[in-house]
């Protein structure tokens, strides 16, 4: 079983191959490569869910009665998906411009991504706002990449299931007793 956040790193370069683009998750070389490139950029936890437990669909006897996981980390993973700078179409910079616009439209279209191999289902894929500060800041990180026009991506939630996590025990019936009062 793939790690979460390796299932959704793949799962988002994938998302972005299409109609022939391109598209590889790795920080910008040298090199030529893919048209686009997916660099992942911060973790951190989703505070709005962290103290929920997370709740998985069985497909057991009773799929009604989901799994609980009370100790499950909530996380939200931003992403930088920016044209390649040593991609070579044969064309001018519009290819790089037609390779963005064409990764928005998939982004727009499809927001969500399915998760294969992992106990989660879903995750939700937003574009994230960045003041030009912080696309500066990200770019800093790469001194020999040229900048390329670019967006941040928040995959969320991405349910970090650790191995000590345990399952909340299911009910298994819903047995009330009452007990009568004697008026005085």
């Amino acid at each position: 079983m793939l790690s979460p956040i390796h299932a959704v790193s793949i799962a988002v370069r994938d998302r972005f191959r299409v109609n022939g683009t391109g598209c590889e998750l790795f920080p910008p070389s040298t090199k030529p490569g893919p048209e686009l490139l997916i660099i992942p950029l911060r973790l951190q936890a989703n505070t709005a869910l962290r103290n929920n437990v997370l709740e998985i669909a069985s497909g057991g006897a009773n799929p009604a009665a989901p799994a609980k996981y009370e100790n499950a980390l909530p996380l939200d993973i931003s992403y930088l998906l920016t044209t390649n700078a040593w991609f070579d179409s044969g064309q001018a910079n519009e290819s790089h411009l037609e390779a963005i616009d064409r990764a928005l439209h998939v982004l727009q279209d499809t927001p969500f991504i399915q998760l294969q191999g992992t106990l989660q289902q879903e995750v939700r894929l937003t574009i994230e706002p960045a003041s030009t500060e912080e696309l500066s800041r990200i770019w800093a990180m790469f001194p020999g990449a040229p900048f390329r026009l670019g967006f941040l991506i928040l995959a969320s939630p991405v349910w970090v299931i650790g191995p000590q996590s345990s399952i909340a025990p299911r009910v298994t019936s819903d047995e009330q007793r009452l007990a009568r009062t004697q008026e005085g």
